[in-house]
């Protein structure tokens, strides 16, 4: 396929706007769990400052609010790959997800592109950075879930 690939810095970009979405979803689902853990900001960034502890509230909420920020990410990436190959980042910069024969994902290609994810942002987020050096700019979820991404 012909089309101009996506270079990595614009896909970045739109990685980052996709994060900073789900990041401000999920800082609107965790205020009701914080409320179900009767959790006051002082318990939340305790922890973080001198003296601070976990208190098991704590820890059930952070394994609760973990689970809640990967269910929410794998159905967003999900369904925005496997609706029209766009999340909403990708669609803002001009980009677009296809497979390597020019199709729009289904749902289970999207899913296990996000799966990959997992994989590419492992040691050092080497999988991400592999597009800089692959010629068709592929990163591991690229590879794993044999999609591209262009320029529109």
């Amino acid at each position: 396929m012909s089309t101009p690939r996506a270079g990595f810095l614009r896909r970045f970009a739109a990685f980052l706007t996709d994060v900073l979405i789900l990041y401000l979803a999920g800082g609107l689902l965790a205020y009701p769990l914080q409320k179900k853990f009767e959790l006051s900001m002082d318990d939340i960034l305790g922890p973080w400052v001198p003296g601070g502890s976990f208190s098991h509230s704590m820890i059930l909420f952070f394994l609760c609010y973990t689970l809640l920020l990967t269910l929410l990410w794998g159905f967003y990436f999900t369904f925005f790959i496997g609706w029209n190959g766009q999340t909403p980042g990708k669609k803002w910069l001009g980009l677009q997800v296809l497979l390597e024969d020019g199709q729009v994902p289904d749902t289970k290609t999207a899913f296990n592109r996000f799966i990959g994810y997992l994989v590419s942002g492992g040691p050092f987020f080497v999988g991400f950075f592999w597009a800089l050096f692959n010629k068709e700019k592929q990163t591991w979820h690229d590879k794993m879930a044999r999609t591209i991404v262009i320029k529109l």
